[in-house]
């Protein structure tokens, strides 16, 4: 019974999060459900669920989408991908994992410190390499979220359109992801059906709540908070 409290005490968290700030709910929920569900479960209930929570999202908040944001970021990140399935299969993710937990924790600290946004109109070139390493670290470790949010916070300037173009990206990378597991990896269907199933309503009462938060953040409180929760990222990976 506590096992089952504790499961969807994290789903809601995680999907609170995911509708406050675009990002994080399965980076923040994966830790604590590994320990309930055998990693091939929950890894997919994660990424379906947030293909549908994202839709949600767009969909009761009319998302504005900027199509130029999103390509900038979908193309580098499609580059990389390959790079990181590479690296995945000659054994070595591991210590990627450590490498990007600094490098997000590292850039993070310092925007905090220094309190200054890297403008991408000036530094395009920033944007695509946060871009390029969330494909990479997509294909090695399977959490390429936090580059993508660093990309995204480079190729958008308010927090609609940062938060809208993230899931959006959520859902192409999602809708890729299942494929592969459902034609590629031969992956089970029903298993993952049922739970995802049983977690929709959380999804959709915890979404509505972390909606309703984020239209009452200002655009400086919600950069301060994203950079919270990618510093919070940043460690998960360095400790995981």
């Amino acid at each position: 019974m506590l096992g089952i409290f504790l499961i969807v005490i994290t789903i809601g968290l995680a999907h609170f999060l995911f509708a406050s700030f675009g990002f994080g709910n399965v980076i923040v929920a994966l830790p604590l459900l590994s320990l309930f569900w055998n990693i091939k479960l929950a890894v997919p209930v994660l990424v379906i669920l947030s293909v549908i929570g994202a839709v949600q999202i767009i969909i009761s908040d009319k998302c504005t989408i900027e199509w130029k944001s999103l390509i900038n970021i979908l193309i580098p990140a499609s580059l990389g991908l390959p790079l990181g399935i590479f690296i995945y299969a000659i054994g070595t993710p591991r210590v990627l994992e450590k490498i990007l937990g600094l490098v997000i924790a590292f850039y993070v600290l310092k925007e905090l410190i220094i309190e200054k946004e890297i403008n991408l109109s000036r530094h395009k070139i920033i944007g695509a390499l946060f871009s390029f390493l969330g494909g990479v670290a997509e294909g090695a470790i399977g959490t390429g979220g936090p580059f993508m949010v660093l990309a995204s916070k480079n190729v958008t300037n308010t927090k609609e359109v940062f938060r809208s173009t993230l899931l959006l990206v959520w859902i192409i990378l999602g809708l890729i992801w299942f494929f592969n597991y459902v034609f590629l990896v031969k992956g089970p269907v029903i298993p993952v059906a049922i739970p995802v199933m049983v977690s929709l309503p959380v999804v959709v009462f915890t979404q509505r709540m972390g909606s309703r938060f984020y239209h009452r953040l200002s655009q400086d409180m919600f950069s301060k908070l994203v950079n919270l929760l990618l510093l919070l990222t940043g460690i998960l990976l360095l400790f995981r």
